[in-house]
């Protein structure tokens, strides 16, 4: 819990597999990355707030500084992105 961790919204990113943990993040001011290894699908995750979503947990490592703001030539795309 970010509270467990004196860590604010604005430090945090939700990484989640469903709407279920897309929409509490998002309702709480953290950013959140959708991942497609719960059944949902991109458009429903960056439906439900996700600012990304990527195939899977290696994808997204894969991509973290790009997703972060880092930036990398080498990162593979996000399956969705929100409008």
């Amino acid at each position: 819990m970010i509270t467990d961790r004196s860590v604010s919204a604005d430090e945090a990113v939700m990484v989640g597999d469903s709407v279920y943990d897309i929409q509490p993040a998002t309702r709480a001011g953290v950013v959140a990355i959708g991942l497609l290894s719960g059944g949902a699908g991109a458009a429903e995750l960056t439906d439900a707030g996700a600012i990304a979503v990527y195939e899977d947990a290696c994808a997204l490592l894969d991509a973290l500084d790009d997703v972060l703001g880092g930036g990398s030539a080498d990162a593979p795309p996000a399956v969705g992105r929100a409008a």
